[in-house]
């Protein structure tokens, strides 16, 4: 499992990627949102301690997260020039944990709540989470 900092770098990496291959700058709002996407994923590490339940990687590590994330955001933001451009930002740095989550047992739930894992070597079915 990656630690934060390799959420966080991967996400650097990728957002410095998009600026040489679009030969823009992203914006710092941008470059917040795409970070804080970017561990975002593992707030479900509180939940667990708090409510003492398994809920690691259930709905936070989802294509559905990553959506709603980013239309929260969408929502939220108020600059409409920018809006656009931090939802994606976030929901990209989502994608980032969710994938570098998905090359690590027991992989993620792409599609929760549907209780399949995806994992780099293999899917198989959970029929509960660990």
């Amino acid at each position: 499992m990656p630690f934060a900092f390799t959420h966080l770098f991967i996400a650097w990496v990728a957002g410095q990627v998009y600026e040489k291959w679009r030969k823009k700058k992203l914006s710092s709002h941008a470059w917040f949102f795409l970070l804080f996407g970017a561990i975002l994923p593992d707030v479900d590490y509180f939940v667990e301690w708090m409510l003492n339940i398994p809920f690691h990687r259930t709905i936070t590590h989802s294509l559905l997260f990553a959506i709603f994330a980013g239309l929260v955001v969408w929502s939220v933001f108020y600059s409409k020039k920018e809006r656009n451009w931090n939802a994606l930002a976030l929901s990209a740095g989502i994608l980032v944990h969710i994938l570098l989550d998905y090359i690590y047992a027991p992989g993620v739930p792409f599609l929760w709540p549907i209780s399949t894992r995806w994992y780099l070597f293999e899917t198989f079915p959970t029929t509960e989470i660990k």
